[in-house]
């Protein structure tokens, strides 16, 4: 017997954030495949200010720079 197939794909995009999925069904499992890149310009995003103690000079701290991750979900008997 041949596998069924129901294949979607999601792609979202939130500004700087890009999120890939896709659902895979087979007859008693399934495989969700995904991957997202975060801060796809590499930007200097700040995260908040810092001063020193008298106030007379600051700086900004950053959130992290580009970040890619990737993975695989497998599912049994559901």
């Amino acid at each position: 017997m041949g596998h069924v197939f129901m294949l979607t794909k999601a792609i979202q995009s939130q500004g700087k954030r890009t999120l890939i999925s896709k659902y895979m069904k087979f007859k008693k499992s399934a495989l969700i495949p995904f991957a997202s890149l975060n801060n796809v310009l590499n930007q200097n995003n700040e995260r908040q200010v810092l001063y020193n103690s008298n106030y007379q000079s600051n700086r900004f701290d950053y959130f992290q720079f580009r970040t890619i991750y990737f993975g695989i979900t497998w599912q049994f008997d559901y």
